[in-house]
Order: C-alpha cells, then sequence, then structure tokens
C-alpha cells in the first residue's frame, strides 16, 4: 500500500548519493525559476539582518538549494503567521542544514544556521514568514521531481519498490510493524485513503504484486536475467546501457504479455524521465533511436519471447495471490480503500498513458452479473485467468462491510492474531477488527506464496472465542488454534465473520 513512511529516504542508504544528486538537479535546473524568486526574497531577508548583508546571492542560493536536497521529506507543515511547528517537522529542517553543512564547509555555517532559525520560526517577520512558506512550497516539488520523476526511472535493483511513498532501499518488513502501522492508522487516521493503483503509480497493483514475487527466488532470477542478456547480446547497441535493460525485463516480466507498442511508449518516457542519456528537455535522437531498434529486435527473437513467457508462468500463480491478498488488505484494514480505474480484474498497466487506456466497464458488469450467491471458490477459481478471483472478492468484501459498517468504523478495533512456526517467518498475517456492539471480522492472508508448500506447514493461527463462518465458502473455524494452510484450502484468501 501507497503508505509514506516520514522521513524515509534518507533513513535507509539505498541510493541517498543518487538522491541527493537528482535532488540538485531537480532544484537547480528544473525548479530554477522557482529557485531564483525565493533567493530573491531572502535577499530581503538578510537585507534586515546586519550580520548577513555582506552575504554573496550565490550562497544564498546554495543554502536554501542544498537544504531543499538535504530535507528528508517532501515538506514541513509549519504556519508562521500563527507560530506554529511539530516536534517532528523542527527535527527534519535540523537534520537537512546539518546535512547541507557538510555539503557546503566553503559557506559560512553561521548562514546555514540562520536559514534554520527562519525554517523553524525562531525569527519571524512579514518577509520572514514569506520566506518560510515559500521554501515549504519549493522542497516538495524538489522532492517529486529529483527522487519519484528522476532517480526511480535510474535505481531499478527492484522496480516494484519504485512507488510514490515506498522506499526502494527496504524489502518489506516484518508482521509485527505491519500490525503497528495499523493500529496507529486506526488510533489517529481511520479516515486515510488506502490506495494500491493511482493515476500517478509507475506500475499497477497487479504488476507490483507479480515483481514482487522475485525476492522468493533471487537466485534463480539472476540466472534468467544473466541469459537474457547473453542471449540478446546480439541485438544490442553500444548506446544502450545494462541498467535500461535490466529495467526493461522486470517491466516485461510484471506486465507480461505486453505489447511492443505499450513497451516502446514506456520505455521513451522512462529514458527521459532518468534523464541520464536523454531527456523531455533536450532528447537524444540517437539513443532513443536504439533504444528502439533493441527492443524490436527483442520482441522478434521468438527465443527470448518463449524464455519470457515460460518463466512467467512459473510466477504468475503466486503473483495473484499476492494481489488478492493485497486487495484484501486494502478494503480491511484501517482507512478507507480506494479502488483505481479498471483495477476490479487483473490489471498489468506501467505508468502513464499506459494507466489511462480505456476501460472495459461492459465486461465488468458483464461479469458482475454471473455472480450469484450459490457460485462455489472453484468455479470461481476456474476463471483465474479472467481476473474473475479479484473482482469476487472486492464483492464479497464490500458487501460484508455494508452489512456491518460499524466493524470498519473509526471506533472499532484492530488486534493483531497470533501465528505460531518453527523455523522460518510463517507464511502468513492474521488480524481481528472489531466493532463495540460485538461483531467482529477475522482476515487471514497468505505471505510469500511461492515458497508456502515448502515452509509454514506446521503454522497455526490462533482464532478468538467463537465460530467464524468464511464469507468466500461455508467453511467454519473454531476457537483455538487452526492451521495455517487450512484457511487456503479453497480460496487464497480467508476472510470470516463470527457467528452470533
Amino acid at each position: 500500500m501507497l503508505r509514506v513512511e516520514s522521513g524515509y529516504l534518507f533513513s535507509y542508504p539505498f541510493c541517498s548519493g543518487v538522491i541527493h544528486e537528482k535532488k540538485l538537479l531537480a532544484a537547480y535546473d528544473l525548479l530554477g525559476s522557482d529557485l531564483e524568486w525565493l533567493t530573491s526574497i531572502f535577499l530581503q531577508v538578510i537585507a534586515r539582518h546586519r550580520r548577513f548583508r555582506d552575504t554573496l546571492q550565490r550562497d544564498l542560493r546554495t543554502a536554501l538549494a542544498e537544504t531543499a536536497a538535504c530535507l528528508p521529506v517532501y515538506r514541513t507543515y509549519a504556519l508562521p503567521y500563527e507560530n506554529q511547528l511539530s516536534e517532528q517537522d523542527r527535527l527534519y529542517i535540523h537534520q537537512a542544514i546539518a546535512a547541507a553543512k557538510t555539503y557546503h564547509p566553503e559557506i559560512d555555517p553561521e548562514l546555514f544556521d540562520f536559514l534554520q532559525a527562519l525554517l523553524t520560526l525562531e525569527i519571524r517577520g512579514e518577509i520572514e514568514n514569506e520566506l518560510t512558506t515559500r521554501f515549504q512550497q519549493y522542497s516538495g516539488p524538489v522532492m517529486a521531481k529529483g527522487v519519484e520523476d528522476t532517480t526511480f526511472y535510474l535505481y531499478h535493483r527492484l522496480v516494484s519498490l519504485n512507488e510514490v511513498g515506498g522506499n526502494p532501499g527496504r524489502f518489506g518488513f516484518s508482521a509485527e510493524e505491519f500490525h503497528a502501522a495499523c493500529q496507529e492508522t486506526q488510533e489517529k487516521y481511520p479516515y486515510a485513503m488506502l490506495a494500491t493503483s493511482t493515476h500517478d503509480t509507475k506500475r499497477s497493483e497487479d504488476a507490483r504484486a507479480r515483481l514482487n514475487v522475485l525476492t522468493a527466488l533471487p537466485e534463480r532470477w539472476a540466472q534468467v536475467v544473466r541469459r537474457w542478456a547473453e542471449g540478446n547480446q546480439r541485438h544490442h547497441n553500444e548506446l544502450v546501457d545494462r541498467n535500461t535493460e535490466y529495467m526493461l525485463y522486470q517491466n516485461m516480466v510484471g506486465t507480461w504479455p505486453i505489447s511492443e507498442e505499450r513497451l516502446q511508449t514506456f520505455a521513451q518516457k522512462a529514458a527521459r524521465e532518468a534523464k541520464a542519456n536523454t531527456s523531455w528537455r533536450d532528447p537524444n535522437a540517437a539513443y532513443e533511436s536504439a533504444l528502439h531498434d533493441f527492443i524490436h529486435a527483442v520482441y522478434a527473437d521468438t527465443r527470448f519471447m518463449a524464455d519470457m513467457a515460460a518463466f512467467v508462468e512459473t510466477i504468475e500463480q503466486a503473483g495473484r495471490i499476492n494481489s488478492l491478498s493485497q486487495t484484501a488488505l486494502k478494503l480491511t484494514t484501517p482507512g478507507i480503500p480506494d479502488l483505481y480505474q479498471g483495477s476490479e480484474l487483473w490489471n498489468l498497466d506501467l505508468v502513464d498513458p499506459d494507466n489511462r487506456r480505456t476501460v472495459d466497464y461492459d465486461l465488468r458488469r458483464k461479469l458482475l452479473a454471473e455472480l450469484d450467491e450459490h457460485i462455489q471458490p472453484e468455479d470461481i477459481l476456474a476463471r483465474m485467468d479472467e481476473g474473475l478471483p479479484k473482482l469476487w472478492l472486492i464483492q464479497k468484501i464490500l458487501a460484508m462491510r455494508k452489512e456491518l459498517p460499524e466493524v470498519f468504523s473509526a471506533d472499532s478495533s484492530y488486534t493483531p492474531l497470533s501465528i505460531t512456526a518453527s523455523g522460518s517467518e510463517a507464511g502468513g498475517l492474521a488480524f481481528l477488527r472489531g466493532a463495540a456492539q460485538g461483531a467482529q471480522v477475522v482476515v487471514v492472508i497468505q505471505r510469500f506464496p511461492f515458497k508456502r508448500a515448502d515452509r509454514g506447514a506446521q503454522a497455526m493461527v490462533s482464532l478468538p472465542p467463537g465460530r467464524w463462518r468464511s464469507i468466500f465458502c461455508e467453511q467454519v473455524f473454531s476457537a483455538g488454534g487452526n492451521p495455517l494452510a487450512g484457511f487456503f484450502t479453497r480460496f487464497p484468501v480467508a476472510v470470516l465473520v463470527k457467528e452470533a
């Protein structure tokens, strides 16, 4: 889910050098006119403070750009006219100023201290307040342009992590951390939006869910990529770099079967956003032509295309289970779920314009009409390729939410449920949503579906007192320990309602 971690970008040294470089590119180049305007306001500020009247305009510009580049969040939310600043925002500013000083020891450190005092509202005034307000409006685009629109098109260790609100340096987190985040959301932000695909995502939720399966087979993935790279060497032009080639393979896997036309459009946009070999402002026709020719040759290579299709087939089922689990979490964890257009069925899209293609709503209406209350999970799963399991899951859970709104209200509770397993981490996640009036819902989803066959066989889920009936079938579970695998014998996700 697209949950922003405060200060995430510098909490993990995944590519801090790249981020810093590209945020500076955004600060000076892409947002150069904004920086000049901000610098002119800073000049007016120092004109009122004798200590800094002789400061070079160049140093003022550098201090502003560097501080914005080092800020670990998009922006702070100081209210200078009301003299309000949160302690968390104060900490972010202190972190940014401290980092900026290390990058520019040639600049008087007291100038950075002065800027810090302005941004933390220790020094206020009409023009000073305007500087603080305008800086906050500047730092957000610096982050967006430098990270989302540049770094995320350059750093390809696992592209499913290169997402707005995500952290490419962190490969998931523990069940305990997930539960803690959900409890905090229920307590502080019960009406926060839960989105897994939006108009701005780099890859759709189902594409990311499939790509995440790669983390379960790193050695095999390395072998496959090495084989593809060696086989496609004959299609190479010296202008097409390996980093771009690796990015293409990942996106093909995530969206397969993707047409050459769609990949060509994406590749051109990705290359221009990366700004390494070409850009929107200064297109490199030779590079873009070479990239186009390489993709065309790869699509004409029947051996490679067959190998790609065969590999995707081995991870497709696990990717779909990931997607069903992700959708169930979005619809049942604290917050307000959001469904992006077309994501009711499998939706393997890339960034816009790919995710703006026309949605076949007639098909969705037709499939919905075929779902009646007597349909069985086995009938649904038999039509996996059509995306019917995802549509059915959404319909069933939304109907349950309509019937039990109090379970998912701001006043309801979120309680983690214990999963015990011998050996490695249990391949599941379970929690209880409860209302003050007594209605309760249990959700159990799979983790690591690609590995579930060889791990977690003895994992047990501890259910609270009562009898628990699945909303997907007539399965009933009793209180106490239940084998984790038993929840998924008929459908890959379990959502249980406590019987009265």
